[in-house]
This record gives structure tokens, C-alpha cells and sequence, in this order.
């Protein structure tokens, strides 16, 4: 079975309250497919109160084809995908992770629409709507790939603890330098310098230093640069 890169767009709306009980944190474009079809979508939910909340997440709207299957994960649950409702308890400052995993078969299009609110104030909701379309396909492994140097795919899960891993595409050899920083940009991890061959790779990062030491929770920028092109994206660390 071919490995597809599964795109996914998003839109998010949110019914702003005075004082937010909860945040909605993501950082993702593209969705990776293996050779099992399954895509996975990662975020976090974040009591921001001073009290513990319960946040529900239902699915608004599902359209998939026939033959695909989503399914809501919570934590380190993940429901059967005839359930279309979940909610969670999190206590003051706490998190949890939001997934959605979804089972593909072929080329085609989909939308998930998710509800995701504070059961105490149900009017403070954030929709997300992810838009996935198998047409848009980079076969990094295929001969045929040919961006213009290179191409970032994603940074999954994201947010992450404590390791995430990066995946991108060169399409001819050469100098590759792929460092993390902080948002004070100072250098926190060289995970890439010197040459690689053309094709599909992936690196790791496990939340630590140049010198192997943990690193705090928060928002970090990543950048790969090749001949004179570069790109830059963020990630979260959650803890």
C-alpha cells in the first residue's frame, strides 16, 4: 500500500467568553498516512481557570466516504468511532490531549467538525473544523517528487511530550541544518547539520538541550535551512 501524505486544513472559530476558562492548542497543516491509512490529528486542551472544568468534545458534523472512519481520543483514550461525544475533568492549571484519529481508504475528501466547550458554560465553545483531502498527495518516495529543495511535512504529535518528530522532503542531496530555538531565539538543539541524500527523512527531537538536559514547557521555533531556502515553524512542549 502506497504511504500518502494526507493534508489537512483548518478553520477555528470560538465563542469568546470575558474571562476563558480553557484553551485549544494546535499546531499542525498535514496530517502523515502510513501504510495503515490512518491519520492522526494532535492538540491539547488547557484549564486556564482558577477551578476545575469538565470540556466536552462532539462531533458537529462527520463527512467522510463510505469506507472512512474517525474516532475522538482524550488523554490516552480513544473512543470507538460510533461514539461521538467525550468529555473530561481537568483539574486547576491541567491539560489534556486532543486526538482524532482517521481510518482512509484511497483518494477522497472529508470534513470533521468538531464542538469542543465548558460543560458549565456551554456558550463558550471553539468549533474546529479539519478539512482532509487525499488528492493533495506529496509521494516523497516516489521518483516523480520534485519540490523546489526541500519541503517540511510536519511536526507530529504537536504539542508533544516528550518527543516529536520531524519529517521532510529533499529533493537533491545536499546541505541540510535543522535547529531548534527558543522564543528568546537562542539555540536550544542542533538536530541536523551536514549532508543528506535526496528523499523522504525523518528526525526525532526529545525535549532536550545541545546538552542532553530537559527542557521547561512552552513554545519553541524550529527552522531547516538547505542552499539558500529555509522554513520555520513552532511547536509546543506541554508538561
Amino acid at each position: 500500500m502506497n504511504k500518502f501524505l494526507f493534508v489537512l486544513f483548518f478553520a477555528v472559530s470560538r465563542t469568546l467568553a470575558l474571562n476563558p476558562t480553557f484553551q485549544l492548542v494546535f499546531e499542525s497543516t498535514y496530517i502523515s498516512v502510513g501504510e495503515d491509512s490512518t491519520g492522526k490529528f494532535y492538540g491539547s486542551i488547557i484549564n486556564l481557570s482558577s477551578d476545575s472544568i469538565f470540556v466536552a468534545v462532539i462531533s458537529k458534523e462527520i463527512v467522510l466516504l463510505n469506507d472512512w472512519s474517525t474516532s475522538i481520543c482524550l488523554g490516552e483514550l480513544c473512543y470507538n468511532e460510533s461514539i461521538d461525544s467525550a468529555s473530561v475533568q481537568l483539574g486547576t492549571s491541567d491539560s489534556v490531549s486532543l486526538g482524532v484519529l482517521a481510518w482512509t481508504n484511497g483518494l477522497g475528501e472529508g470534513v470533521i467538525k468538531l464542538d469542543v466547550f465548558n460543560i458549565a458554560f456551554p456558550d463558550e465553545n471553539i468549533i474546529l473544523e479539519l478539512h482532509f483531502d487525499t488528492d493533495q498527495l506529496y509521494l516523497i518516495n516516489n521518483q516523480n517528487y520534485n519540490p523546489q529543495n526541500f519541503k517540511i511535512i510536519q511536526a507530529y504529535p504537536n504539542p508533544f511530550n516528550p518527543i516529536t518528530s520531524l519529517q521532510y522532503g529533499l529533493s537533491k542531496d545536499g546541505a541540510v541544518n535543522i535547529t531548534i530555538y527558543d522564543m528568546m531565539g537562542r539555540i536550544v538543539k542542533r538536530l541536523v547539520d551536514g549532508s543528506q541524500t535526496a528523499g523522504f527523512k525523518t528526525v526525532q527531537w526529545d525535549a532536550t538541550n545541545d546538552r542532553n538536559e530537559s527542557i521547561p514547557a512552552g513554545l519553541y521555533l524550529y527552522t531547516m535551512q538547505t542552499g539558500q531556502q529555509r522554513e520555520t515553524g513552532k511547536m509546543v512542549l506541554i508538561k
